[in-house]
């Protein structure tokens, strides 16, 4: 019973960080490009400055809106979230997770994003790397088992994608995990 509640809680987790990111959109980078490479000095300068900000928040808040996705491919959406992370190890293509999902590979590409602010690859690596972090924090599995576990062949291949993920190798991650049980 702890380990589904576990599962539970950390599918749930992963759910709530992806709602909560943002997407950037084509007009903020405009702004921020503007704001970073101001060509104004002093009073010029402060009045530009503030300007773009203004316009950088008021973009934020128009992001921020609902995306129009009616409920129902909300619901394909959450399904194929939830395929994704049932089969970490293996995870399905993108045509072959449509089909299932019974849409294109297209629109689900656009409606995972709209809903995830991402694609579903990049969804799916993050479930695989989280996956692999807990087993490091929790489990007595060497790296390769980790890294067999959420289905990567290739150890050097994990480690680097483990490494750009979590900002870490994996085995400092297994040894702060030892270092706390100790």
């Amino acid at each position: 019973f702890e380990q589904v509640a576990t599962n539970a809680l950390y599918t749930e987790g992963l759910d709530l960080c992806y709602a909560a990111r943002r997407v950037r959109t084509s007009a903020m980078e405009q702004a921020i490009g503007q704001i970073l490479s101001c060509p104004y000095q002093g009073k010029n300068r402060r009045s530009y400055l503030e300007h773009k900000a203004l316009e950088l928040v008021s973009l934020h808040l128009a992001a921020m809106v609902p995306p129009p996705i009616t409920d129902a491919d909300r619901q394909c959406v959450y399904q194929a979230a939830a395929i994704l992370r049932e089969q970490i190890a293996n995870p399905p293509t993108i045509e072959a997770l449509a089909r299932q999902v019974g849409t294109n590979r297209l629109y689900l590409k656009q409606s995972f994003q709209q809903v995830y602010g991402t694609t579903p690859f990049s969804y799916s690596r993050d479930c695989r790397l989280s996956q692999a972090w807990r087993l490091l924090m929790t489990s007595d599995f060497t790296i390769g088992q980790v890294a067999a576990a959420v289905g990567y062949t290739n150890c050097s291949h994990f480690a680097a994608a483990f490494r750009q993920r979590m900002g870490m190798n994996p085995k400092v991650c297994q040894m702060q995990a030892w270092r706390c049980a100790s």
